[in-house]
């Protein structure tokens, strides 16, 4: 699950609290759209199992085991890479399911892997590197949120004013 904390800032004059909430609910699921399209692929490639710092996985350098009866060398015997998260390819596949839960408050983007990634041990570790978020993405996460806000926000104001006048 993915975090975001908003703080608001004094009133927004000329805004029912109904139609504002209306907004953020639209807000978030904007970026729950966006951390499903963009952010979630990323998760099961090398480079992203790199920056999200990933637990080594047997017989990966720095895991302290060798190579060659290893999880690592099986799954590239096997099914011929060493993708981080993938062994069959099931739970990228299952994770593609979209299912983004947006309210007012913030939006859940649920991940639907099933029992794929219940091993004995490390399984809680295994779903926390699939929804972790990096201090960037984070970033680009708000700024969204704050885009999709003032277009909502403008969108609004200008609807209000042409009834003004009509």
């Amino acid at each position: 699950m993915i975090f975001i904390t908003v703080t608001e800032i004094g009133a927004t004059p000329g805004i029912l609290k109904r139609e504002l909430g209306k907004m953020q609910k639209k807000a978030y699921t904007r970026i729950g759209r966006y951390w499903h399209k963009q952010m979630r692929p990323r998760h099961f490639t090398k480079a992203g199992a790199k920056d999200y710092a990933y637990e080594p996985r047997s017989g990966e350098r720095g895991s302290g085991k060798s190579f060659g009866r290893s999880y690592t060398a099986r799954k590239l015997k096997e099914h011929g890479h060493t993708r981080p998260l993938v062994l069959t390819g099931a739970t990228e596949l299952l994770s593609r399911m979209q299912d983004i839960r947006a309210t007012s408050k913030g939006v859940k983007v649920v991940v639907h892997v099933g029992n794929v990634l219940r091993q004995p041990k490390g399984r809680a570790e295994r779903v926390r590197e699939l929804t972790m978020v990096t201090p960037e993405e984070q970033r680009q996460l708000a700024d969204i949120y704050d885009e999709e806000m003032q277009l909502q926000i403008e969108a609004l104001r200008a609807i209000k004013k042409r009834a003004r006048y009509a």
